[in-house]
């Protein structure tokens, strides 16, 4: 495999990456926490392999819970439901 920067495929990559790191985090809390290009490896099928497990956290779910509930109060430009989360994350 290759690591990037990518000449090709290198947007394809990002996408990926991000659509992985936003699942290990709300999805299921337990995620890979360094994830620099160093760490990531694009395989000759053209898929994405995540390298060194070193660094990896967890996200209990009321959190995860309130980091969605933030952004769903942003995206709804609901100031109430972004406060209530943001309290209940303890950012407040």
């Amino acid at each position: 495999g290759t690591k990037g920067p990518w000449k090709t495929g290198g947007e394809r990559m990002l996408t990926i990456g991000l659509q992985c790191s936003v699942q290990q985090l709300l999805g299921t809390g337990f995620f890979h926490s360094d994830p620099h290009r160093g760490n990531l490896l694009q395989t000759p099928r053209g898929e994405l392999a995540y390298l060194d497990f070193g660094m990896m956290a967890e996200v209990p779910a009321q959190k995860r819970f309130g980091l969605i509930g933030s952004v769903l109060g942003l995206v709804n430009k609901d100031i109430e439901m972004v406060i209530t989360n943001l309290k209940d994350l303890e950012f407040l």
